[in-house]
């Protein structure tokens, strides 16, 4: 087996560990740079639908944050990912929410 592989699945090992410790929701960020702001939308894994909270950010520096603090997805080559998708202006990636966090996202305000 080699050393991505075993990454992997340690990876996996301690998402399921925190996920049991601390009840995470996943849900995936989309990102769009639309003229001078950057649009954010939420939904739910597996085509279960857009959640209604949408957030405009003139920074893609926001955007950045929101995945160093709750990317699912956190090594080398995702954070590359990621990087690329910012200078393209558009990506998706996948966040693992607390309860408290995913609630605000169910609300409009």
């Amino acid at each position: 087996m080699g050393f991505g592989k075993r990454a992997v699945r340690e990876e996996e090992r301690q998402r399921t560990l925190a996920r049991a410790k601390m009840d995470l929701c996943d849900v995936f960020m989309l990102f769009k740079k639309q003229e001078q702001t950057w649009r954010v939308s939420f939904t739910k894994p597996l085509g279960q639908g857009p959640l209604p909270r949408v957030c405009h950010f003139a920074d893609p520096d926001k955007i950045r944050s929101l995945y160093e603090r709750f990317g699912a997805q956190r090594m080398l080559e995702d954070r590359a990912a990621f990087e690329h998708a910012l200078t393209l202006g558009r990506g998706v990636v996948m966040l693992s929410l607390g309860r408290e966090q995913y609630s605000k996202l169910l609300r409009r305000d």
